[in-house]
């Protein structure tokens, strides 16, 4: 096995980021946590955690002065995981606030789950059965995963869509990916060990391909 390097947990001063890092330390990896420009752009890996609202995780960025160089990376196609909302700012737009825009990697807007059926229940929250893309790479697969969340990727591109999973008779995009870029809605830091292990092989699979 390649040696464990570091990786790079965006630190933009909101949200709960010890849960992922925990996670990485775990399976041996060193966590920087990344608060200036010049780390992002030596990152040999790098994890976008998020929590809450879209436009307020997008204004923090900004406030942090992360976005660009973070936009930066992405467009040069380099090792990334975006956790929850880090996952929905892979995209343009998201109706949960319609004066922010998210990096535009994917294609897809995000919608509220009600959209769906305005009489479902929302949030999601809980543990989901995962249906993996018959596609996809053996070795992003995983059973089930935590999720909390009220708004969906909806449009996703099907060469992007490596999992969903049904949420009331509908499919929920779980996990995107383009390249070495992954989003996942879910938490796999949350999500058990089998949860764990599906991000070392997410990190690993990106660092070698």
């Amino acid at each position: 096995m390649r040696e464990r390097g570091t990786v790079s947990v965006v630190d933009y001063g909101v949200g709960n980021i010890r849960s992922v890092t925990n996670a990485l330390a775990f399976r041996g990896y060193s966590v920087l946590l990344a608060q200036h420009p010049s780390e992002i752009q030596e990152a040999e890996m790098l994890v976008l955690p998020g929590v809450g609202d879209f436009g307020a995780v997008t204004r923090a960025i900004h406030s942090s002065g992360l976005w660009t160089p973070i936009q930066d990376y992405l467009a040069q196609g380099r090792p990334f995981l975006g956790i929850c909302v880090g996952m929905q700012l892979l995209f343009g737009f998201s109706d949960e606030a319609p004066e922010s825009i998210g990096f535009g990697v994917m294609e897809g807007k995000l919608k509220h789950l009600n959209s769906l059926n305005s009489l479902d229940v929302t949030p999601s929250v809980g543990w989901r059965k995962l249906n993996c893309d018959t596609s996809a790479p053996s070795n992003y697969s995983l059973g089930e995963a935590y999720f909390v969340h009220s708004y969906f990727a909806s449009g996703v591109s099907p060469a992007d869509l490596l999992s969903t999973y049904t949420w009331n008779g509908h499919k929920i995009p779980a996990h995107v990916a383009r390249g070495k870029i992954h989003g996942v809605q879910f938490h796999p830091e949350k999500s058990r060990i089998s949860g764990i292990d599906f991000i070392e092989r997410v990190i690993e699979s990106a660092l070698d391909s």
